[in-house]
């Protein structure tokens, strides 16, 4: 009898305090084409932005800006961000990443984060965010970039690395 309350009490504690468990997370990669999520950034640039296949194009005579919106959670989980101009070139680019920060407590304030190409011979032409080296360690949130593309330029596709929760 004194065993089985004991037993009894041993499973109404085990029941009443779980035990504290980590989530699986993997490590994801997401690309993007930009003919899929990038579009001219207000209607005056509908007529020089050109969607193809594998990406969009300025095909005007002059700058036309795009906004590429990218999925995203709440939680932040987004550590790396890319985009991949069409052609490779040795003028700098700057965009401009717009994200809201995640924080411990959920989401933060926007933030604004500037980016340039950096060109490498033989390499494609692109622009790169980290948490790590942009964001002070906090990984992204609802992410999306803001570009101004010179005639003639594009973007072939935007992609995104995350941490996705697998379960335990």
């Amino acid at each position: 009898m004194k065993f089985a309350a004991i037993a009894s009490l041993a499973v109404m504690a085990t029941l009443a305090f779980p035990s504290k468990s980590q989530a699986a997370e993997t490590y994801r990669y997401d690309v993007r084409s930009a003919a899929d999520i990038c579009r001219p950034a207000r209607s005056i640039y509908d007529g020089k932005i050109r969607t193809k296949p594998l990406g969009v194009v300025n095909e005007s005579s002059s700058v036309a800006w795009v906004t590429c919106a990218l999925t995203g959670d709440m939680v932040g989980n987004t550590t790396v961000i890319e985009l991949v101009f069409t052609t490779p070139g040795n003028e700098p680019r700057t965009c401009t990443l717009v994200s809201w920060r995640a924080t411990n407590t959920g989401i933060g304030a926007i933030g604004y984060q500037p980016g340039s190409t950096v060109v490498v011979s033989g390499w494609d032409t692109r622009i790169r965010w980290t948490s790590a080296n942009h964001n002070g360690g906090a990984r992204y949130a609802s992410t999306a970039i803001s570009c101004p593309l010179e005639p003639g330029d594009g973007i072939v596709h935007v992609k995104h690395m995350y941490y996705e929760d697998i379960g335990q």
